[in-house]
């Protein structure tokens, strides 16, 4: 049996389609970054909001399609073959296999062992048939969302029998070099697209619009209580993919940058992956909404976020628009934040204390059914049947006594204002984790002459190993409460350290921490 040597690739910020084009386009060695050209958008329809009362069907990513795109710009066509009976599929399929041409199938997640969704919940999976076993009957797929391969399922496992339904899709590569793409008229189109023609519906306007529904407050019980797994609710797919489309379009100007000499867009990815994360922490305030109804802040927080990327985006746009028309600059200078390595226990150390702005218990000792622990809102919460008054790692040691009481224990950051002592500080350390999500945000430090400047802060799920260079601090079980029953989890959870560089040149004050209820400290300190 010849199965095509193609390697799944696979990003947190495509879908399993996106991921399997990616994956094909780089096994025939070509690019495929501008088939997302397109893909900055945004539309909120108000008329449509007040016919129907549901934001799921006003919203939209207001993306292109990738197809035309990517065929234009790298060579490579994509053409959805339809309407297909049993045997009509198997002819396509074999007959794209003998010339060595990998073939797109879409699975249902209830019938593939390897999704979250087998024997679960029915949702279209895009898997890419790349050989076929003549003996065994038995197609070869990889499954490039997650990155599995050797898949072997028989034909009836990936078509109906008994409908003229079926649809696959199929790969032309050109024998032509990819055209040299002119970037200013890339960006130029996806700058003047996202502003739209009109000064007063452009698609900043539609978000500010969507930002004033918010503030009041509204009902969205009809767009989660229909759905058993609330992640399948239209209204979170189309909010993540608008944060996707952000990442996308960086990559974007990430691939245009090597492809030029005329301007640096470093800064401007860094604003979009920005812009990207606030989505994801909008998206998220939208979910606890819900499962937190009495919290009648989270929605008005969510109109002040949006208002906020609104104009973030908006003069993203035109600086864009203003590069295209500059003649060559020179190479920009980023400001990063700098991760800084173990701090010795000899350091002059500052603890700040917390407790006073403690909102959220993410430990508890046990699986009692009294238990107020509730990490993520959703039911979710840490296990340390004796959770250790001090938690010690290479050197520190961060005094955790709150956990042995039945308060809150940690910040679920809401932009809260934290008073520290006065002093002109090297580094700060932050013990903390991330929930339903890895998220990113900033600090904002503010100093003695009342200036200010951010601090790029994140932190992994706590069910994941570290995304962000983080050391592990503590280990444990989590449990989770559903149905008025307290369960153990089997995956592990952590808590994790980060250490940033601070600058010790400047007398800091005080700072003000993100607006990310996602985000969660534990505990804090500065070193001299």
């Amino acid at each position: 049996m010849n199965v095509l040597d193609i390697i799944p690739i696979h990003r947190d910020w495509r879908n399993c389609t996106e991921d399997t084009i990616v994956s094909v386009a780089s096994w025939l060695q070509r690019d495929h970054e501008l088939m997302y050209a397109e893909s900055w958008g945004f539309a909120f329809d108000i008329r449509q909001w007040s016919s129907t009362g549901k934001l799921s069907s006003s919203l939209s990513p207001d993306s292109g399609n990738m197809f035309p795109l990517l065929a234009q710009y790298h060579g490579i066509d994509i053409r959805i073959v339809e309407n297909l009976s049993f045997q009509d599929t198997a002819g396509v399929v074999a007959r794209e296999l003998a010339e060595s041409r990998p073939v797109i199938v879409e699975l249902d997640t209830y019938e593939c062992p390897w999704d979250s969704g087998y024997h679960s919940y029915h949702y279209p999976h895009t898997n890419l048939i790349v050989g076929y076993d003549e003996a065994n009957r038995m197609y070869s797929l990889i499954d490039c969302f997650y990155q599995k391969q050797s898949i072997k399922l028989s034909s009836e496992s990936c078509f109906s029998y008994d409908s003229n339904r079926n649809r696959v899709a199929v790969f032309q590569c050109s024998t032509l070099p990819e055209p040299v793409a002119d970037w200013r008229t890339i960006i130029r189109h996806a700058a003047r697209r996202i502003r739209g023609p009109e000064q007063t519906d452009h698609s900043f306007h539609q978000m500010r619009s969507l930002a004033a529904i918010l503030e009041q407050s509204p009902d969205l019980n009809e767009e989660f209580k229909q759905h058993k797994h609330i992640w399948m609710a239209p209204l979170l797919s189309v909010l993540n993919a608008i944060s996707n489309g952000r990442r996308q379009f960086a990559a974007v100007l990430q691939y245009l940058n090597t492809r030029q000499q005329e301007q640096d867009f470093h800064d401007t990815v860094d604003e979009l992956y920005y812009a990207a994360s606030q989505w994801s922490i909008l998206l998220s305030m939208v979910t606890k909404s819900y499962y937190s109804p009495r919290d009648r802040s989270l929605l008005p927080r969510a109109a002040d976020k949006l208002r906020m990327i609104a104009d973030k985006e908006e003069q993203i746009a035109g600086q864009l628009l203003s590069m295209c028309e500059e003649k060559a600059v020179g190479q920009q200078t980023m400001s990063k934040n700098i991760i800084v390595g173990p701090i010795s226990d000899q350091a002059d150390r500052q603890f700040v204390e917390l407790a006073e702005y403690y909102n959220n218990k993410g430990f508890d000792r046990s699986l009692s059914e009294e238990s107020k622990a509730d990490l993520t809102l959703m039911g979710d919460y840490l296990l340390a049947d004796d959770p250790p008054v001090e938690w010690k790692l290479e050197g520190m040691k961060f005094s955790l006594p709150v956990l042995n009481c039945s308060n809150y224990d940690n910040i679920s950051c809401a932009a809260q204002s934290i008073r520290i002592p006065a002093g002109h500080y090297s580094a700060i350390v932050l013990v903390g984790c991330s929930e339903c999500g890895s998220y990113s945000d900033q600090i904002e430090l503010v100093y003695e002459d009342r200036s200010a400047s951010v601090l790029p802060i994140a932190f992994t799920d706590f069910y994941m190993e570290p995304l962000y260079g983080e050391s592990i601090v503590w280990s444990g079980r989590a449990a989770s409460r559903k149905n008025g029953q307290n369960q153990l989890n089997e995956s592990q959870a952590h808590v994790f350290t980060q250490n940033y560089a601070l600058d010790t040149t400047r007398k800091m004050v005080g700072m003000r921490l993100p607006d990310c209820p996602n985000l969660h400290i534990f505990a804090m300190a500065l070193y001299a």
